[in-house]
C-alpha cells in the first residue's frame, strides 16, 4: 500500500446518498433487471465521498475502498409511491431480510408510503479491538484476496505455496499443537514462501 492509502485505511468516512428512481411500472419492466437500479456516476467515486479522498484519482478511490470496512448503514428516509411493497437490495449490504419465496432484500420499501424514520440495516463488528488489530497487522488482505494474496497454485496437486505473511501461517503457527505439525520447522523456499507440505500447509477454503 502506498503512504497515501494507509493514511485513508485509518480514516473514518461518512457518507449520506440521495437515490432516486422514477419511472412507470411499465417503463420499469421495459427497462428489465437493471431498470430499477441506482448507481454512482462512473468515474466520481472521490468526489462523491469529498474530502475524505482529497487527492485521489477515481482509480485510487477504488483501489482503496477495496480495503474499507463497512462500519453500519442506515435508511434516513425512504418514500414510494408504487401500489406495492419493493424489495430493495443493495451491492455492499447484506440481504437480511427474507420472503416466503426465498427472495432476500436489505430492506422493504412499503406501498404508498413515506417513512421518515431512520432505520439500521446493517452494522457489522469490524470497530472491535480483535478485528482492528487484524487489520492493521494485515493491510493488505481482505475476503476478495485471502486466497490468492501471497498464494502460489500447485497445478494438479492438493497443496499451495504461501507466504510467510499470509494471515493463515499465523493461524497455523497457533494451532500447531491442534495440527501437530509446526509451520515453523518447515523449509523456507527463497526465504519467502512456506514449502509443500500438506499436513503444514493446508489450502484454505
Amino acid at each position: 500500500m502506498t503512504s497515501a492509502s494507509k493514511q485513508i485505511h485509518k480514516a473514518s468516512a461518512k457518507s449520506r446518498f440521495h437515490a432516486s428512481i422514477l419511472g412507470s411500472l411499465r417503463q420499469l419492466a421495459y427497462g428489465g433487471s437493471e431498470g430499477a437500479c441506482w448507481s454512482t456516476t462512473s468515474g466520481k467515486m472521490s468526489e462523491i465521498l469529498g474530502m475524505h479522498m482529497q487527492g485521489c484519482d477515481s482509480q485510487s478511490a477504488i483501489a482503496i475502498l477495496g480495503q474499507a470496512v463497512l462500519k453500519s448503514a442506515r435508511i434516513i428516509e425512504y418514500s414510494s409511491s408504487f401500489p406495492f411493497a419493493i424489495g430493495v437490495q443493495i451491492s455492499c449490504v447484506p440481504n437480511q431480510e427474507v420472503t416466503s419465496n426465498g427472495a432476500s432484500y436489505a430492506f422493504t420499501a412499503l406501498p404508498n408510503n413515506t417513512n421518515c424514520v431512520p432505520m439500521t440495516i446493517y452494522e457489522n463488528d469490524a470497530t472491535t479491538a480483535e478485528s482492528m488489530a487484524w487489520r492493521a497487522q494485515y493491510p493488505e488482505y481482505n475476503s476478495a484476496n485471502l486466497e490468492t494474496q501471497g498464494v502460489l497454485n500447485v497445478q494438479g496437486e492438493g497443496f499451495v505455496f504461501v507466504s510467510k505473511h499470509h494471515p493463515v501461517i499465523d493461524l497455523l503457527r497457533a494451532n500447531k499443537d491442534v495440527l501437530n505439525a509446526d509451520i515453523d520447522s518447515q523449509p523456507l523456499i527463497d526465504d519467502q514462501w512456506v514449502s509443500n507440505s500438506p499436513p503444514a500447509c493446508p489450502r484454505a477454503r
